[in-house]
């Protein structure tokens, strides 16, 4: 077990070291989805080894009539921990819903910091989406300055639904999420992820070398069978892989609801 920072203040209505307060709504729905412990990434980036796990969290008020969320914090990398300058939370605001199906197969999370948001939310009208439905949502990311921007594209199933939507869908998505540029910083690096729900939350880096072509071919790849044997689903906070070119899918480590990590070793290709 790390360094226990026991009372943390995680998120509150008054203005902090990483920028203006939220609001009381926002602070309410985010301790009641909080009620779990929370393993963090390093500056947001959930497909780095975890610095942090929170848990133990409380709503209360300040003297000035507002609300903050406490947390008891294990510091798991004290040099991460360092860099960032605490623990951080993201959440998401403003959505706007692009398509037909009652259903949205997929959703776009952008930092608004870091891209214009009006020009992310009309990918979705640059595309032919058949039947599908895509979401492009604003990320909120409490944290100091970002190095590199992640544009993360959630798909909500791996089933039929999610594998047909990246192989009709995908590749146009994948050159419109390519093109976007940094407004914080135009030169800066930019990351694509794809985020996966099922059967575990799945957190793959995607190569810029991967073609779109490629890149609509990953239903076909998904990584669940090299989730390792003897684990309980629900000990896994998330996975963690990469997509390279072929397309070739590979699980690097597991991370589990303690904050460790453990790495499956095995490899599927194409």
């Amino acid at each position: 077990m790390g360094r226990i920072i026991c009372g943390q203040v995680i998120a509150g209505t008054g203005p902090d070291l990483h920028g203006p307060g939220i609001g009381s709504d926002v602070i309410r729905t985010l301790f009641y989805q909080m009620q779990r412990a929370r393993i963090g990434g390093v500056e947001h980036d959930m497909a780095l080894p975890p610095a942090a796990r929170a848990s133990n969290f409380r709503l209360t008020g300040t003297a000035d009539g507002g609300l903050k969320i406490l947390a008891d914090i294990e510091v798991l990398d004290e040099e991460a921990f360092r860099r960032m300058g605490g623990f951080s939370i993201s959440f998401t605001r403003t959505t706007v819903r692009i398509g037909r199906a009652d259903k949205p197969a997929a959703r776009v999370l952008v930092n608004p910091e870091q891209f214009d948001f009006d020009q992310m939310s009309q990918l979705g009208e640059q595309l032919e989406l058949h039947d599908y439905t895509l979401d492009v949502t604003e990320l909120i990311q409490k944290a100091a300055l970002l190095q590199t921007a992640v544009i993360a594209l959630v798909i909500y199933s791996v089933a039929e639904i999610g594998k047909a939507f990246l192989a009709e869908v995908g590749a146009d998505l994948y050159r419109s999420i390519r093109r976007s540029r940094r407004v914080d910083n135009p030169a800066g690096p930019v990351k694509l992820q794809l985020h996966l729900t099922h059967p575990v939350p799945c957190i793959l880096d995607v190569n810029p070398a991967v073609s779109p072509e490629e890149f609509a071919r990953l239903g076909e790849f998904l990584p669940a069978d090299q989730l390792p044997a003897g684990i309980p689903i629900e000990r896994i906070a998330r996975a963690v892989g990469r997509v390279d070119p072929g397309p070739s899918v590979r699980l690097l480590f597991i991370v589990l609801d303690d904050g460790s990590c453990i790495e499956p070793g095995r490899t599927r290709k194409s």
